[in-house]
């Protein structure tokens, strides 16, 4: 597999963004407490923000295929990006909340377009070395993870404040930028020039997404809240407990790196259901 696996531009075109969106996601949960101590928004208040990104979640996942049919993907993708990217600016800039929750929303909605892309970018670009791209992609995305939320705990002691870390994350918009021209849009067509999705999805498919659901579930909770229960729980403080959400994501960084490694070693179209 190493041999044959090639990174062209599109595989690093998706890496990146994968990694993009993963960076402003997780910074989003160790940046909470300052934003509420910033806004005075009770626990409440605050939990709408994360509230607001999971409801942006849900609209790009419906509406995800039907965009990428009814538009380009270097238009899809343009879009995800910058709507992550706007959303995230909104968050920085807004001194009112309905501006962040605007901001959280949108970074939700338009940003996930990005999550719904990647995997068919690198599975067209790669063919049966998808599960090798998806795994990298998954380190890269881990490894910028961790980094936002040193970066938010870090940050939030100097005069960048923690504003900065998604300041910061903006960096990466402009090598994407650079990118996305070669970005293409394949036809997908079944044997009778149907779309292939309008075939019913068989039952191991929902095993999966209903191990995905849970797992993401609980990802997102230890993201989201990990940092301020740390804070006004364990009574750790607010840079240190921001800094320390970075620890799950290095669990995860190592999980990822495990699993690229046995993407190489098993074939990818190997049946397991």
């Amino acid at each position: 597999m190493d041999g044959l696996f090639v990174r062209t531009k599109r595989t690093w075109l998706a890496y990146l963004a994968l990694g993009y969106y993963g960076y402003l996601l997780n910074a989003l949960g160790p940046a909470m407490p300052y934003l509420r101590g910033d806004l005075h928004l009770s626990f409440a208040e605050g939990s709408l923000h994360t509230s607001a990104f999971a409801l942006g979640m849900l609209a790009a996942g419906l509406l995800g295929d039907l965009a990428t049919r009814r538009l380009s993907r270097r238009t899809v993708m343009a879009w995800g990006l910058g709507g992550m990217g706007a959303g995230s600016l909104l968050l920085v800039a807004g001194h009112a909340v309905v501006l962040t929750l605007t901001g959280a929303l949108l970074m939700g909605g338009l940003g996930t377009l990005v999550l719904v892309l990647v995997p068919a970018v690198l599975a067209d670009e790669h063919g049966t070395g998808r599960a090798v791209a998806l795994s990298e992609a998954n380190v890269l995305s881990s490894g910028l993870a961790m980094l936002a939320t040193v970066l938010v705990g870090g940050l939030a002691r100097t005069l960048l404040g923690w504003r900065g870390a998604l300041l910061l994350g903006q960096l990466l918009l402009v090598p994407l930028a650079l990118q996305l021209r070669g970005l293409t849009s394949p036809s997908h067509t079944g044997r009778n020039g149907e779309h292939p999705l309008r075939n019913s999805l068989p039952a191991s498919y929902w095993i999966y997404w209903a191990a995905l659901v849970c797992c993401v579930s609980l990802e997102f909770c230890m993201i989201f809240w990990s940092a301020d229960f740390l804070h006004h729980v364990a009574n750790v403080p607010q840079a240190p407990a921001a800094a320390l959400v970075s620890v799950f994501l290095g669990a995860m960084l190592v999980g990822r790196i495990a699993g690229s490694r046995l993407a190489r070693a098993l074939p990818a179209d190997r049946h397991t259901m």
